[in-house]
């Protein structure tokens, strides 16, 4: 067995039964010897021939390349991705049976490599889970290989290690392009396709046009500012990714001495528990009291949500805002281009959000919401999160003010609602898959 590419050999070894059985062909040779008994020795010399033959065997190079390769390498959440593993017999000999282990997210997955005939070829694939993003680690895969009598094996490493980038699960939503189109109806047509109205000064982020930089406010202030420009004519889309998790599912002590006095600190709460009033509990408990995998689902559905909204939104033409809290503000620009998108679904993969108390969480939020209003007024609004719909800040009901429709999709089941005092539709989903007959059902009630 020879190293394929990047293999790295060992010396044979024995095994524990190896020592066990040269310890006893010993005694039995001395007993042998002492007594005068010559089946003893020779019992005890075909023990030693035997371990020396087992050691012989795995010594004794077999021309055997091995190679793993990942399919594909990047590949959305929930899709099959597999390594396999390919066993070439390069020799003059046969080869024998061949023990393999690859390394999977630090799982080991163990597979046979059988008997090849020289020029033949064997192939063995497994399995990648892509249930959560990220890297997904693969490797190294060690080959073992051992005698007929299990006395004696060796161990070589092939290959390096390698990667399988697990994306969002952004899916093609036509409902979201209708929702901007049914938003921009009543425009006025006089006004020309393109026109630009100047609207704020705002920091500049990644993906700002240099030449909208104002110089002179950024001198006073000390950090670059651009000029946000607003197209009357054409829809404008922004999505707030919130997947954060809180240390303490517990209700903080504040409110829960203001819900003893009789009072309610969060105006939102009874619109939002009378839109979301049809969603089941089941769903909505995911991030505050469920198993971790329910929570971490949660948030991996809440990240499928706002990468395919992004995605549909900037495949229509539309300006897009994408808002991961805890993590980067990103703007693509007029149906930015497939790498840009691509780019950004690289980014969302790799984000891991950060575990903070319930008020940090609704501060990053509530943070989150008044830059989204700053850059209104527009077509579509979108808070993708993680959480239960009334553990929201009371500013997500500014959304509706700002944008001709706004929606929170969170876990849950059920049809979507409206606020009636805010404006606020309530999207409950299970899977990124329900988020297109939800908006078409927001759409049509709208």
């Amino acid at each position: 067995m020879t190293p394929g590419a990047g293999g790295h050999g060992a010396r044979p070894r024995l095994e524990r039964t190896a020592y066990g059985v040269l310890a006893g062909a010993v005694m039995l040779g001395v007993a042998g010897l002492v007594l005068a008994y010559p089946a003893f020795v020779l019992v005890g010399l075909a023990g030693v021939l035997v371990v020396a033959w087992s050691f012989l065997v795995v010594l004794l190079p077999v021309r055997l390349e091995v190679r793993r390769v990942v399919r594909p390498a990047r590949v959305p959440r929930l899709e099959p991705a597999a390594g396999v593993a390919t066993a070439s017999n390069v020799g003059r000999r046969r080869s024998t049976a061949v023990e393999a282990k690859d390394t999977v997210d630090d799982v080991e997955v163990p597979f046979d490599l059988p008997e090849l005939h020289p020029g033949r070829q064997a192939t063995r694939s497994f399995a990648i889970p892509t249930r959560r993003r990220g890297l997904v680690p693969v490797g190294p895969l060690i080959l073992t290989r051992r005698d007929g009598f299990g006395l004696a094996r060796r161990t070589l490493r092939v290959g390096d290690m390698s990667e399988v980038l697990v994306l969002p699960r952004a899916l093609d939503l036509p409902e979201v392009t209708a929702s901007l189109r049914h938003s921009m109806e009543g425009v006025n047509d006089s006004r020309s396709e393109g026109a630009l109205d100047f609207h704020i000064l705002r920091d500049y982020v990644p993906g700002d046009d240099p030449r909208r930089i104002h110089w002179k406010s950024s001198a006073r202030t000390g950090q670059l500012q651009v000029r946000q420009n607003v197209d009357p004519t054409r829809p404008s889309v922004v999505v707030i990714c919130d997947g954060i998790q809180l240390r303490d599912v517990a209700v903080d002590e504040t409110e829960q001495a203001g819900r003893a006095a009789g009072g309610d600190l969060n105006p939102i709460r009874d619109g939002a528990a009378r839109g979301a009033g049809r969603c089941s509990s089941r769903g909505a408990d995911r991030t505050a009291g469920g198993s971790p995998d329910e929570g971490n689902e949660a948030v991996e559905v809440a990240v499928d949500c706002a990468a395919s909204v992004v995605v549909s939104a900037n495949k229509s033409g539309s300006p897009v805002w994408l808002d991961v809290l805890g993590g980067d503000r990103v703007a693509l620009r007029d149906g930015s281009g497939a790498a840009m998108v691509s780019q950004l679904l690289d980014a969302l993969a790799m984000t891991r959000f950060p575990s903070t108390s319930a008020s940090g969480r609704a501060s990053l939020l509530s943070s989150a919401i008044r830059q989204a209003c700053a850059q209104g007024p527009g077509s579509l609004a979108v808070v993708c999160t993680a959480a239960r719909p009334e553990s929201l800040p009371p500013t997500v009901a500014s959304l509706a003010a700002h944008f001709t429709m706004a929606v929170v999709v969170h876990p849950g089941t059920g049809a979507p609602s409206q606020a009636p005092d805010s404006g606020l539709w309530f999207m409950p989903i299970e899977r990124v898959e329900q988020l297109a007959r939800q908006l078409r059902l927001t759409r049509m009630a709208a």
